[in-house]
């Protein structure tokens, strides 16, 4: 027979009812590979005979995995429960297992005439019906003193003449098969009548009074402790998957500072102490973050600068933060800077420029340094060597009048026996051709070539062999 029928109270929790029939179990039995519980008769009427399926998962189960679950019965044994007629007034509350001792005394069951008239009577009210309202009760024929049935009396006795010794009995419209007398239908009907339309009192929807434990087990409103045993109960059925996501203390949090490296998993009313205590750990993990995406952010900005190249010939180089460029190469002679790389054309040749701010070499303390460095390029093997062509470096002039502008350019034609334009090699650690004397410091800072601390270095090169592939 499927799970147990009475009422609960507290409600029960959803992991002692059956995934079957869906109420107390009864017998409770557990597969152990997958730890659904189940009534006994409920599994059992649910496995095929050849293919034994979990009916919840489908998870592949023999009879050996299958063991009775005495903790989950004795659990369920010892659950609170109310008598099955306290509609019917009765206040008793107790154990499950005193239930049926109970109900075996119960003055509100209903139970069958001890004159064997038909009628199903509550026991309190029997001695009443016996005595009064039985059709078979004894009574004494007022005539002839003698003793017989209600009924034997009727039949003797001429009924219109004599009048009626008690009203009529009828039975309960509704098929709940009571019988009551007349004066008592509209009571039974209101109060007693298991078949009386009544409101469940948690979502107010409008149930047969018998059905109500059905009703219960899927009602949305219906109270439920939660799962997770937290210790918040009276949580409407519908809202335990809100509460278990959102509210519920018990619930598995991971924490908040696992993006940078804090993996650990609390019970949620745990969370709140772990943060507190370790905020020096989640801090030193920041840091490490931080410091390392700094990292990637500036090898990204140089894969992105390497990205766009520029591929006319030209070059237009911005250099940001001159004179603190210019200051560190006071403190750390050889200080260089190193331009976007470029090219002369889509497939040419592949160049760069190399800037010593503080100088280097001949003009080290005096001069800016400039050279042009031809590199490796992934078309060199179709290009025609030496490199030949006429290259001009050009630092502009920043002022605002236009007549006075005095750009600095020195141009010149590589020799073809010059090493810093032969075919280069990956290993090459040429520095280039250049002008370690390109500009005297005293002039940058006297003319407008550097403003805001920017400075703007503009590159031409006029290759006399171009390629078209």
């Amino acid at each position: 027979m499927p799970g147990h029928k009475s009422f609960f109270v507290p409600a029960v929790r959803e992991n002692l009812l059956c995934r079957i029939c869906h109420l107390p179990v009864r017998n409770a039995v557990q597969v152990s590979v997958c730890g659904h519980r189940f009534c006994d008769s409920c599994l059992n009427h649910a496995l095929g005979e050849t293919r034994l399926r979990c009916p919840v998962d489908n998870t592949a189960i023999d009879y050996s995995q299958v063991y009775a679950d005495d903790v989950t019965n004795q659990m369920i044994m010892s659950l609170t429960v109310i008598c099955d007629y306290y509609q019917a007034g009765c206040k008793w509350k107790g154990q499950l297992r005193k239930l049926q001792g109970h109900l075996a005394e119960c003055k509100f069951v209903s139970a069958d005439c001890s004159n064997s008239c038909g009628a199903r009577i509550q026991k309190r009210r029997m001695s009443e019906h016996t005595s009064k309202d039985c059709p078979k009760r004894r009574v004494c024929c007022a005539r002839c003193k003698a003793e017989m049935s209600y009924e034997q009396l009727r039949v003797s006795l001429r009924y219109r003449n004599e009048g009626a010794l008690v009203s009529d009995h009828v039975t309960c419209p509704r098929n709940c098969g009571e019988r009551m007398r007349v004066q008592d239908k509209a009571r039974h009907m209101r109060e007693d009548c298991l078949n009386r339309w009544v409101f469940c009192q948690y979502c107010n929807t409008e149930i047969v009074f018998r059905d109500r434990q059905t009703h219960h087990q899927s009602c949305p409103s219906f109270p439920l402790s939660c799962p997770n045993n937290c210790g918040v109960a009276q949580i409407p059925r519908g809202e335990v998957e809100l509460h278990l996501s959102r509210d519920c203390r018990s619930n598995i949090m991971q924490c908040p500072f696992r993006h940078v490296g804090c993996h650990k998993q609390f019970p949620q009313r745990s969370l709140q102490r772990h943060i507190e205590e370790s905020v020096q750990q989640h801090l030193e993990l920041v840091s490490e973050l931080a410091i390392q995406q700094q990292k990637e952010i500036n090898s990204l900005k140089e894969i992105v600068r390497h990205c766009k190249p520029y591929h006319d010939s030209k070059l237009l180089w911005r250099i940001d933060d001159f004179w603190e460029a210019f200051d560190e190469g006071k403190r750390k002679p050889g200080t260089e800077l190193h331009s976007p790389v470029f090219y002369t054309s889509n497939y040419g040749y592949k160049f760069k420029v190399v800037l010593f701010p503080y100088g280097n070499g001949s003009g080290e303390g005096t001069h800016l340094s400039l050279y042009i460095r031809l590199l490796p390029g992934e078309y060199d093997s179709l290009l025609p060597w030496p490199f030949e062509g006429q290259i001009t470096l050009t630092l502009l002039d920043q002022s605002t009048d236009k007549r006075a502008k005095r750009h600095i350019s020195q141009s010149f034609s590589p020799d073809p026996n010059w090493k810093s334009f032969q075919r280069p090699s990956k290993n090459s650690t040429s520095l280039g051709f250049g002008y370690p004397q390109f500009v005297s410091h005293r002039g940058l800072e006297s003319i407008g070539y550097v403003r805001d601390d920017v400075l703007f270095l503009k590159v031409t090169i006029d290759c006399k062999n171009a390629v078209d592939l």
